[in-house]
């Protein structure tokens, strides 16, 4: 448990899918207030995969919208460096920025960051 996550935070690993899942989505790394997708804050971030379109998918809360998310291609028996980070900008405006092999692939001003208290981490899924 973080007991308290602040509007500025990152989260970085490297994983490699080595074979095929047997359910459409596969939970990769998810930190959470404590829902599954009911509330603002709980996929803070959330990263997935899709087998259907193979895609590595990552949700987050960003500009009061808890399920905001973004799709990108990935092929098996490959290693990824996934960073996802929110950093503060001015004006109470944090930018939100997803890179991965340390290319940024997205990213966007989130103009309601909040701090989160009591956030679980999970690898893998508890509501599966």
């Amino acid at each position: 448990i973080i007991p308290r996550l602040s509007q500025e935070w990152e989260v970085r690993f490297r994983f490699k899918l080595t074979g095929s899942v047997n359910d459409k989505w596969c939970n990769i790394l998810q930190l959470t207030k404590g829902g599954k997708l009911e509330e603002y804050g709980d996929r803070t971030p959330g990263i997935f995969y899709n087998k259907e379109i193979q895609n590595l998918v990552t949700y987050s809360a960003v500009n009061g919208n808890e399920g905001y998310r973004n799709y990108f291609p990935i092929e098996l028996n490959t290693e990824y460096n996934v960073e996802i980070h929110q950093r503060y900008k001015s004006g109470g405006v944090y930018k939100y920025s997803i890179l991965l092999n340390g290319d940024e692939v997205h990213s966007t001003d989130n103009t309601q960051a909040r701090q989160f208290y009591d956030v679980k981490v999970y690898t893998g899924s508890p509501w599966s």
